[in-house]
């Protein structure tokens, strides 16, 4: 069962977590992603050989003012935008967002995670300054295994992993192992 997605909106100058209007006044977006590595020890080489594996979950940052005005405090916004930050899913964890925005959606970004919330103010007037920090969400993708029985002559059982199902069952190939984690890194050359 797949449970609905709230959604951010940040368009027109405000910015909406699922259907609740975030006080303040929207200032600016900002994204980031980055390439993830992997660092496999070479030996007899110095340093470590670096490898790119693929995408670092992109970082969405909004910025707003929270000014004070005639219908609150910028203590009262920041205290119910904190509540938001700290809102859960039916589930208790932090809620999974679906964010509309042009610049987001040029980034290939549907869903987020409110993942950080910052402040700060200065002397300067009496506005406070947030940010709020979203991360990328994707769903972990899991690929379910079959389990086999194996008896032993004495009558037990013992439990053990088949392969994947999209292996064909072939239980040599489940428990090869690939890539840095299958290099030796004691052996001498």
């Amino acid at each position: 069962m797949r449970r609905p997605k709230q959604t951010i909106t940040a368009d027109f100058g405000k910015v909406k977590l699922g259907d609740q209007e975030v006080p303040g006044i929207f200032s600016q977006i900002r994204i980031r992603g980055g390439v993830r590595f992997d660092e496999v020890f070479v030996p007899g080489a110095s340093g470590k050989s670096r490898q790119p594996l693929g995408y670092e979950p992109a970082e969405v940052t909004v910025s707003l003012r929270l000014p004070n005005d005639h219908v609150s405090t910028p203590y009262d916004k920041l205290a119910q935008i904190t509540s938001m930050f700290q809102s859960v899913d039916d589930r208790a964890k932090p809620r999974v967002y679906r964010i509309v925005n042009k610049h987001v959606a040029a980034w290939r970004i549907r869903e987020v995670v409110f993942k950080e919330l910052s402040s700060d103010e200065d002397t300067n007037d009496d506005t406070i300054r947030a940010e709020l920090h979203f991360e990328e969400w994707r769903p972990v993708v899991t690929q379910t295994e079959s389990r086999a029985t194996v008896t032993q002559d004495t009558g037990g059982a013992k439990e053990a992993f088949a392969a994947p199902l999209s292996s064909g069952g072939n239980v040599a190939m489940a428990n090869k192992t690939t890539g840095a984690a299958s290099q030796d890194d004691d052996r001498v050359v």
